[in-house]
């Protein structure tokens, strides 16, 4: 991230589609928190497990699951962030175009 935001023309609507990329980022590290603690909780062996391979398969394939789930909300997130980083661009060069006509 960078410590200021850079300057040049056009920056702008780059350095919200940034903020926004890293925020459904962050989401995706927190939403992998619990899920991956839990799943190496099981794995850990503080159990006793009489089928262990079962449980490794569905302590991981939960885990996985989550992971997707939490996946496809950051994917989507960045999606609609890109759609609006076009949107403002495509605006930017109208405007640009305007001005030169004038």
């Amino acid at each position: 991230m960078y410590e200021q935001k850079p300057r040049f023309p056009g920056a702008e609507p780059w350095w919200d589609f940034d903020e926004e990329c890293r925020k459904a980022n962050a989401e995706l590290e927190q939403a992998l928190d619990k899920p991956g603690a839990d799943r190496d909780r099981v794995l850990s062996g503080e159990g006793e497990w009489s089928a262990r391979d079962c449980i490794e398969a569905a302590a991981n394939a939960r885990y996985e699951a989550k992971k997707q789930s939490a996946q496809k909300a950051r994917d989507e997130k960045v999606q609609r962030a890109q759609e609006e980083l076009f949107k403002r661009l495509g605006e930017q060069e109208a405007e640009d175009r305007r001005h030169a006509e004038l």
